[in-house]
Formats: structure tokens, sequence, C-alpha cells
């Protein structure tokens, strides 16, 4: 899955992708972003974009659970482990702290 329909959904940008590939699909699993046909043209999607379906879109968007589009502590953790085949030591408080919690 392309790291940008990651981070336009965690920033609030609605995405558009294509129907036919794994990014618009889980896009439609999902219930957010925009899909388009391979052969469709961009510009008429976004020519027949109105206020009320962006506000759809970015409402969408906005109720989107953040842990399907973020990892938290616990996972990025899991996910050092993994990499270094061992336990990584325990952040310092001042360091865990400072992080969001998911």
């Amino acid at each position: 899955m392309p790291n940008r329909l990651y981070e336009a959904l965690a920033h609030g940008a609605v995405p558009i992708a294509i129907d036919s590939v794994e990014t618009g699909a889980w896009l439609e699993r999902h219930g957010v972003g925009l899909t388009i046909a391979e052969d469709d043209d961009v510009v008429d999607l976004l020519r027949a974009m109105t206020p009320g379906r962006l506000a759809s879109a970015r409402a969408a968007v906005d109720a989107l659970p953040r842990s399907a589009v973020t990892a938290g502590i616990g996972e990025c953790r899991a996910l050092l482990d993994a990499i270094a085949g061992t336990r990584i030591p325990e952040l310092p408080a001042r360091v865990r702290n400072a992080v969001p919690q998911s």
C-alpha cells in the first residue's frame, strides 16, 4: 500500500485512487476517499465535485479510526524488536511521554 495513502488519511486529506488496484479497493472497503476507473479522467472527477460531496468525503475520512492508518508505540516497538531480532530496551520516560499513544 503506498505510504501516501496513509499519510493523506492521517492528515485528513481525501485520497483518490484507481478502483482496480489494491489502494482503490482499500479505500472502498473502508468507505473513504474517491476512486476512479483506470480509463477515467481525474479532471472529470474533480469537475463533478460539489461542496456537499467534498464535505461527505471529508466526514468519512474524519470518521476513519486513526488506528487504520497509523501505528501506535506498541506496534512500532514490535516492529523494531522483529527487525533487531531481540527486545529493544524501553524508551526513556521523557521520550515515551512525547510520543502520541494510539
